[in-house]
């Protein structure tokens, strides 16, 4: 009985743990995609690929690790995409960057496919 009991205790640590994680995980993402709309962008994808964004569709090296804005072309106050400065500014790069692309080094941000109306962003893949 006592094996239950330390199990359960384990479980339950494990579940506050997690339950911790997808807090950050919720913040971080949205202080990201905060960031994302303030620069232009209107969708976003997290490590996902979709017609929605353009720029993911037959992207050579896959979504995953990449966060891609749409509408393509959007860049900051030098000329460059936008993306690389959200991406800099957070300081979740994770190597390089193309147009409307960039690599990312953090578990913190949650995939999906995100979208910008009325002032607010939601998951729509």
């Amino acid at each position: 009985m006592e094996d239950l009991y330390n199990s359960l205790e384990n479980l339950e640590s494990e579940i506050k743990e997690l339950k911790g994680k997808v807090k950050i995980g919720i913040e971080f993402t949205q202080e990201f995609l905060n960031k994302c709309g303030k620069a232009g962008y209107t969708r976003i994808s997290i490590g996902k690929v979709s017609k929605k964004v353009p720029a993911t569709v037959n992207f050579p090296f896959g979504s995953a690790s990449s966060v891609f804005g749409f509408p393509s072309g959007t860049e900051d106050e030098t000329g460059c995409p936008a993306i690389w400065k959200v991406v800099e500014d957070l300081k979740i790069s994770g190597g390089a960057g193309n147009s409307d692309q960039h690599q990312v080094e953090n578990d913190n941000l949650i995939e999906g496919i995100f979208e910008l109306k009325k002032g607010k962003w939601r998951r729509i893949e």
